[in-house]
């Protein structure tokens, strides 16, 4: 029998410790203050009572911009860490610019969450980010995230709670912030068995950098236990007790709180108190004399006090004993709201809502708050009006300063009506300007805002008819695009699409009769035959024609181009190289000086971005890399020299992809192929180009293109020469040469011959330009299948091709079909009269020359053709107007002042009458006063 069963125990009373589960322990802290994050950890790692390091490093870097606190198993933590080390570094790479912290955050979150019952990991993750500044996520080991001002974790965060709730506030300063991140992880120290070593802290700014801080044990601030042996607490006590940076507030005895009789100033804070208090208050409230004892706080070992000089020097100025003892505006405090600023939802900080204490920033505080402007952001409106007011407006001045309450019209109520009035005067112009065409196109594309909203951007294609009298009469038609509003959409399906385009034309006032174009882009909810927007309208309205984008067909067909292989590599090639030296200041600085070292006259200083989606503008980044290759090499060589291994492997990649024939040969054959696609991509875009005359120029660019195909032994030779002079500017001793072939291969072209020029005109050049060709002819195929019949109107094809009236069928409730031959013949010998020059090559032109009166049938048809859409940049040029409009900081901007906003910005040629703007304000039933 053991001596435990002699004392009476059973078996299974005997703990074994080796059957417990490892327990781990720690203290991690995050932090915001005004400008950045800190972030702090102690250093021991424990498995169960057993110190397993006494001095690890917990503050984990996931990017320059990053950081995170680990809790839980160590093993699983780093590892995690290291996962996300790696897609931040991608996704810096692939944005050119640091990741965002909540970015890295979410994947904390959803590789711990898809992994709970696996791991044992709690994080916090903390950082710093150009768009949203300082920010902390606490992920528990579950996989839930919370964003926190500030945020605690592992064992000693249990002894710190009530700490952090009472230490803690909004708009700390770095020093602040600091010293209470370290006091909290010296009193978990002192309490949590788990937790000890020394303290790590990291600040991380605008910088992008951190900035690291190391305590070692000696050096922690103590609490409790040695102060109180080294200063007793006086019974008349209520001095602040002071050491190393630490100040802790002894309690109060037999203190009462100051109430209303003492006419304190706090009385005010978040109560509403009737006038005869507030009277009493500004005249006769309690102010400290000269015997007054104020409380002592501590700053790096500075004792700091509120100065009786501070109420002279600022007559505002009063001192307030209630709650946290500070100075206090006594007009602020007294007729202040909780909420101020543009739209009162700013919730109003110190010297307003609550006491001043900072004493270190008190004469900084007090003249910021002793000037006009506000202690805190009421808006753009508000400041210039002070502007005008400072510069001596006597109107403005008058009307401020003798205005009645109700009738200062500068709130944010009434600045929304004025935005909405004069946005509705705008649209009212349109709108009228549209009926009276009795023809339009809807232009229609969606984007999301930055507060994730669906917006549908509506626009109308029509034309305008201005009288030229000095012209013999002769009509003058103008071909517009104009935007006409956002409009939110909650569901992206054909049916709800076509069903918000018809209604907000209905409700804006526009004569959907007249609705004979659609132009979207090629996306399926918009162009499909069956359920898509334009059969869904079309089932309305049977002649409203939907055509496809001109400029996304020609991008398309170019994006389809440059997925021949050594294309899609060398483009790829371009992308790498200019993010990689985009990213890296010292690299984007080295480009520069050997840019001007080869070429001091150039000027280009940097490479440009190659786009994802406008296949056509790569060009400009192509010509751009092909002119200043030789000092993009020099940079690369010279890089492979650098220390960091990361950097010098992966140029070298760089540098061998860039040096190959392969590539060269690509670059020169796609910028040649660009090159004559750029001017079309801009011609398609303008607004004053009609469908035909669209048809007509990319069927000049596909003769072109044909013809270098034609002749491609010639064009490439010129091709090949340009390329292997490029080739030996930065390798004398090399000449282009034909990669190694392999006799079975399955994944290139393998040519029979020896002569480099041959191999790659096979290989590159006679494939690039046949799918060019191929997909040109396709893409376009369906606008010439709706040009067929109308484009035999215009007076330059009216006299080659025969005429067919059941063409114009699709018409007939807007025309006589059976009068349309006889108007077809008279205008046919009206152009015999014209010699090849004089005659009329566009809808628009024709137009100008056609009575209305004697060609009823054909001036309508003629109208059709100019009006028939030919691509969607209209809509996508109000996407910058509301990227402008609508930013991260006015994100919660409405509906109507954000389409208002947009109208204004986008028709500043529209006149806009102020007459006719207070006339209307006037009107409105809630307007008491006639504004005329």
């Amino acid at each position: 029998m053991s001596l435990l069963s002699h004392c009476g125990f059973q078996d299974s009373d005997i703990h074994d410790i080796t059957k417990d589960e490892v327990s781990t322990g720690t203290t991690i802290i995050a932090a915001i203050y005004d400008g950045g994050v800190i972030i702090g950890a102690d250093s021991r790692t424990t498995t169960g009572a057993y110190i397993a390091n006494r001095v690890t490093d917990k503050l984990t870097k996931v990017c320059d911009n990053i950081y995170c606190c680990r809790s839980g198993s160590a093993a699983d933590t780093q590892a995690i860490t290291d996962i996300v080390a790696y897609y931040m570094d991608l996704t810096s790479i692939q944005m050119d610019e640091p990741p965002l912290v909540r970015a890295a955050a979410n994947v904390f979150k959803n590789l711990i969450y898809e992994n709970r019952h696996q791991l044992t990991a709690g994080v916090i993750v903390a950082g710093w980010d150009s768009r949203f500044g300082g920010q902390v996520y606490s992920i528990n080991v579950s996989g839930t995230i919370v964003q926190q001002n500030i945020s605690i974790g592992g064992s000693g965060s249990s002894y710190l709670y009530g700490f952090m709730d009472s230490q803690y506030k909004d708009g700390m300063t770095q020093q602040e912030c600091e010293n209470l991140v370290l006091n909290a992880i010296s009193l978990a120290i002192k309490r949590d068995g788990s937790s000890g070593g020394v303290v790590r802290m990291g600040v991380i700014n605008h910088t992008g950098q951190i900035q690291r801080k190391l305590v070692l044990g000696d050096q922690l601030p103590k609490f409790y236990d040695n102060i109180y042996e080294e200063k007793p607490v006086e019974a008349s006590g209520g001095d602040a007790t002071m050491t190393d940076n630490v100040s802790i507030l002894l309690p109060q005895i037999d203190t009462p709180e100051p109430s209303f009789e003492d006419n304190d100033i706090g009385y005010c804070f978040g109560k509403n108190v009737c006038d005869e208090i507030k009277f009493k208050l500004l005249t006769d409230h309690w102010s400290p004399d000269e015997n007054y004892k104020f409380p002592i706080t501590t700053h790096l070992k500075k004792n700091l006090k509120f100065q009786l000089g501070w109420i002279k020097r600022f007559p505002w100025v009063v001192y307030s004993r209630i709650g946290e003892q500070g100075a206090v505006c006594k007009y602020c405090a007294i007729f202040g709201r909780e909420f101020g600023g543009k739209g009162s939802h700013q919730k109003l900080n110190t010297l307003i809502a609550k006491p001043f204490n900072n004493w270190k920033k008190a004469i900084e505080k007090f003249n910021e708050h002793n000037n006009s402007e506000p202690t805190y952001n009421d808006g753009n409106f508000r400041a210039l009006l002070r502007m005008r007011i400072s510069c001596e407006d006597k109107n403005l001045t008058y009307h401020i300063e003798n205005q009645a309450l109700n009738a200062s019209y500068i709130s944010p109520m009434i600045q929304n009506n004025f935005i909405n009035i004069c946005g509705k005067i705008i649209q009212d112009q349109l709108v009228n300007k549209i009926n009276q065409a009795k023809c339009f196109s809807v232009l229609v594309d969606e984007t999301t805002d930055v507060s994730r909203v669906e917006q549908l951007s509506l626009c109308v294609r029509y034309l305008d008819n201005n009288l030229n009298i000095e012209k013999n009469e002769i009509n003058n038609y103008v071909l517009k695009e104009d935007f006409l509003q956002f409009v939110p959409v909650n569901s992206t399906t054909g049916q709800n699409l076509a069903t918000v385009i018809l209604v907000t034309l209905k409700n804006l006032g526009i004569k959907c009769d007249y609705l004979l174009g659609q132009g979207y882009d090629g996306a399926a909810a918009m162009s499909g035959n069956f359920k898509g927007v334009q059969s869904v309208i079309r089932e309305v309205h049977p002649a409203a024609l939907y055509v496809h984008c001109s400029a996304h067909s020609l991008n398309l067909a170019l994006a389809h181009s440059s997925n021949i292989h050594h294309i899609r590599n060398c483009i790829g090639t371009i992308k790498s190289v200019g993010n990689f030296i985009k990213i890296s200041a010292k690299r984007t600085e080295l480009l520069k000086n050997k840019i001007k070292e080869f070429f001091p006259q150039t000027k280009w200083t940097k490479l440009t971005s190659i786009c994802e989606t406008r296949w056509v503008e790569n060009h400009d980044g192509m010509l751009r890399f092909s002119e200043i290759y030789k000092p993009i090499v020099a940079t690369l060589e010279e890089l492979q020299l650098f220390v960091d291994i990361e950097t010098s492997s992966k140029v070298l990649q760089l540098y061998k992809c860039v040096t190959i024939s392969e590539f060269i040969i690509s670059m020169i054959t796609a910028t040649t192929l660009f090159s004559i696609t750029l001017p079309l991509c801009k011609i398609l875009q303008s607004v004053k180009c009609d469908l035909s005359e669209a048809v007509d120029h990319v069927e000049t660019v596909l003769n072109e293109v044909k013809d270098m195909r034609t002749n491609i032994n010639e064009n490439f030779k010129k091709i090949f020469n340009k390329s292997e002079k490029l080739f030996t500017s930065v390798n004398e001793e090399e000449k282009i040469k034909i990669p190694r072939l392999v006799s079975r291969s399955t994944n290139r072209i393998n040519v029979d011959t020896k002569i480099p020029e041959d191999y790659f005109r096979i290989a590159i050049a006679i494939p690039f330009y046949d799918d060019f060709i191929s997909q040109l002819k396709e893409r376009f195929s369906k606008h010439k299948t709706i040009l067929s019949s109308l484009y035999l109107l215009i007076p330059k094809m009216c006299l080659k091709s025969p005429i067919l009236e059941s063409d114009f069928s699709i018409y007939s409730d807007f025309i006589n079909v059976d009068e349309l031959p006889s108007e077809l013949k008279i205008v046919e010998k009206k152009m015999d009269s014209f010699k090849d020059v004089d005659r009329p090559y566009t809808a628009v032109e024709a137009l100008n020359y056609c009575n209305p009166e004697l060609f009823a049938n054909i001036y309508f048809l003629l109208k059709v053709l100019a009006t028939l859409p030919v691509s969607t940049a209209t809509p996508e040029r109000t996407f910058s107007t509301l990227k402008r409009v609508k930013t991260f900081l006015r994100n919660s901007t409405g509906q109507e002042r954000l389409t208002g906003l947009a109208l204004l910005s986008v028709h500043r040629d529209v006149t806009v009458n102020p007459d006719e703007v207070l006339n209307q304000f006037a009107l409105q039933k809630d307007s008491n006063i006639l504004l005329v």
